[in-house]
């Protein structure tokens, strides 16, 4: 990576507006098949027989405000289990895409597309803040 790349993903990326339909057609464009996005207002068993009923659930993105002072107190990582995938957010603002990539990448049965597939086996041999690096400087998932 030359120094002009690792600057600008230092930059960070535009932020992905927090709507089930822009994360939607964020996965679609990246060639994801058959995957909605769906808001929740509240996790209780009512809400999730409700809005979840009948549909496969892959994940749950939580997005929350990053806070120094809770970074500082967080209790350090345990390691993902073998074979998971996970990568570090080392680009600011990319939280959702991280969120995204890390449900996308770690679904069975999924059909995640040419750019989704080459990355998680680009990256499969790499540590999780390389990962984030990759992930930072691919075009395809930036755009």
């Amino acid at each position: 990576m030359d120094a002009g790349a690792a600057g600008d993903a230092n930059n960070g990326w535009c932020t992905i507006e927090s709507d089930p339909g822009v994360f939607t057609e964020f996965c679609e464009d990246l060639g994801v098949k058959d995957v909605q996005f769906k808001e929740l207002y509240s996790l209780d068993e009512e809400t999730l027989k409700l809005e979840c009923a009948n549909v496969p659930i892959y994940g749950l993105v939580f997005l929350f405000k990053w806070d120094k002072e809770v970074e500082d107190q967080r209790t350090p990582l345990v390691p993902p289990p073998e074979g998971m995938f996970y990568a570090s957010q080392v680009i600011n603002n990319a939280c959702a895409t991280q969120a995204i990539l890390s449900v996308l990448l770690n679904a069975e049965g999924l059909e995640i597309g040419d750019v989704l597939t080459n990355v998680r086996d680009f990256t499969a041999g790499f540590d999780a803040d390389t990962r984030g690096w990759a992930i930072g400087n691919s075009e395809e998932i930036r755009k």
